[in-house]
């Protein structure tokens, strides 16, 4: 299943938040990356509702693990390369099962109004420790190959993907690559009292995609 294009926010996501606004919803879970980036589609959506006085609650989350197992799916599975343009940067891997559980919370809570959470995971990998990881629990010969930004390009285009996607992933990997590392925040443990899932759990768990 590939992600839908990625199109103008003002066009397609702006009248949606208007309509928000206007039926008088009274409690909004956004879902946005880590580090909020003035580039991202995500980051406009959330100052919109912001800007028009909604009730929110934006949840910031770390690199979504299941990105292993949807986005980068076919070229582990068929190729045994963790295709990413990442460099050594380091990810607080986040599985978007404890994302959910959290949002269904808030939703049915009320909690946390107006204000932004981090939900990460607890620790930071890069993907050569990923790639070593999947190797010894999948016992698969998983290797992270770090191809330039345009090798990227190429290679999702073969797998369907279209312009925007790739526009949109290949700047998170360049911003990731320039910060270097991630930081680690525990609002999920202090929410849910207990720890996230691990990646270990995750690779075990969804095994069955990359075999």
């Amino acid at each position: 299943m590939r992600p839908p294009q990625i199109g103008n926010v003002q066009k397609y996501m702006f009248p949606f938040i208007s309509l928000i606004k206007k039926k008088g919803i009274e409690h909004v879970v956004t879902l946005s990356i880590a580090d909020a980036n003035p580039m991202v589609p995500h980051y406009k959506i959330e100052k919109q509702l912001e800007e028009l006085e909604i009730p929110y609650t934006h949840l910031r989350a770390g690199y979504f693990m299941q990105n292993l197992s949807t986005t980068h799916k076919d070229s582990i599975q068929k190729e045994k390369d963790i295709f990413v343009p990442a460099s050594d940067a380091k990810f607080n891997f986040t599985d978007v099962r404890d994302i959910g559980e959290v949002a269904a919370k808030l939703l049915l809570t009320g909690e946390y109004k107006n204000q932004t959470i981090h939900i990460t995971g607890s620790e930071l990998f890069d993907f050569h420790e990923i790639a070593q990881k999947m190797r010894l629990i999948l016992k698969q010969p998983i290797k992270y190959s770090n191809p330039s930004g345009r090798a990227f390009k190429k290679k999702m285009l073969k797998y369907g993907f279209d312009k925007g996607m790739i526009r949109v992933m290949r700047m998170i990997y360049f911003v990731a690559k320039k910060k270097k590392s991630d930081t680690i925040y525990s609002d999920f443990e202090k929410i849910m009292n207990k720890k996230p899932i691990s990646i270990e759990k995750y690779i075990k768990d969804y095994a069955e995609y990359w075999i």
